[in-house]
């Protein structure tokens, strides 16, 4: 049986060890996010090139 206050305290983080954290999720977060947006706009230029025939 696990006790829940020995748990609570092994994973209890600093102030400063949870803003690390945070900060590298949102980092992660907004490098996927970039990724995606770059993806987007390859299939859209692809498109692009198939529909007109030209590159835009």
């Amino acid at each position: 049986e696990v006790n829940p206050v020995i748990f609570k305290e092994e994973i209890n983080l600093t102030e400063e060890e949870e803003a690390e954290a945070e900060a590298k999720e949102k980092a992660d977060t907004t490098m996927a996010l970039d990724q995606l947006v770059q993806y987007v706009e390859r299939l859209v230029t692809q498109q692009t090139y198939i529909i007109t025939g030209s590159e835009q």
